[in-house]
């Protein structure tokens, strides 16, 4: 891989990681400005979030397909793409509807319990699983389909590290801490499976792939980050429940 290529796949995971983490926080910090009757949470979801992923995740297929076109994998790629885009979508309207109506209102306590039940469901449950397959799903199968040799780089294992923190953070967040074990092992997998199920080739798969270091180090810090997580607060109880 020459220069230029490495340069601009580098500046697209760190932007894929940062930007969402980023523009989170600070709409987060102003989560009760509402324009019209959606949070300005989920207006800049709906806006900005959605077609950023899908603006990013396309020029990441591109670079991981650049030089080795598998049509197999790559109709995969943009299929996990789209699961996780109808996940999101899924969790917006869910979260916007709840959000308003509980924390913006508070209707809570005028919604009938079985509406209210279906609210959760799609926001809380569904959305997030949708979303979260396709997400690990894209990384997992970037793993496995990326034939480029790229020399290692503390940038990727930075990079990975940050994403992995941040999604465990996301997952117990989301209510689904289970796939704070699912998704490693997911990860994981597809780097054997990228090793040709060799585990003699696992260490030279680290040192030539990008995506193999980004994932592996994804991977790891979502274990550690859960882990630590249970251990100071005695649950998974969702950060925005202590105040965060």
């Amino acid at each position: 891989m020459n220069n230029k290529s490495s340069r601009n796949r580098i500046f697209l995971v760190w932007i894929f990681v940062l930007i969402p983490i980023f523009v989170i926080f600070i709409t987060e910090s102003f989560k009760t400005f509402l324009v019209w009757r959606i949070r300005i949470v989920d207006f800049v979801d709906l806006v900005f979030i959605a077609p950023f992923y899908l603006i990013v995740m396309l020029n990441i297929i591109n670079t991981v397909f650049y030089e080795n076109i598998n049509r197999k994998h790559l109709f995969l790629s943009l299929g996990f793409l789209g699961i996780m885009l109808y996940g999101h979508a899924m969790h917006l309207v869910g979260n916007a509807i709840n959000t308003y109506s509980t924390e913006i209102n508070h209707y809570l306590d005028n919604i009938p319990p079985d509406s209210y039940e279906l609210i959760y469901f799609f926001d809380e449950i569904l959305g997030h699983i949708i979303f979260f397959v396709g997400l690990f799903g894209s990384i997992g199968l970037w793993i496995i389909a990326d034939q480029q040799v790229q020399k290692p780089s503390w940038q990727e294992w930075v990079a990975g590290s940050i994403s992995g923190l941040a999604y465990a953070i996301a997952l117990i967040e989301s209510s689904q801490p289970w796939m704070g074990i699912v998704a490693p092992l997911w990860l994981i997998f597809c780097l054997i499976i990228s090793s040709r199920q060799n585990f003699r080739n696992i260490q030279l798969q680290l040192k030539n792939s990008f995506w193999a270091r980004f994932g592996t180090a994804s991977a790891i810090m979502i274990l550690i980050g859960e882990l630590f997580y249970l251990i100071i607060m005695g649950s998974f109880i969702q950060p925005s429940q202590l105040g965060f």
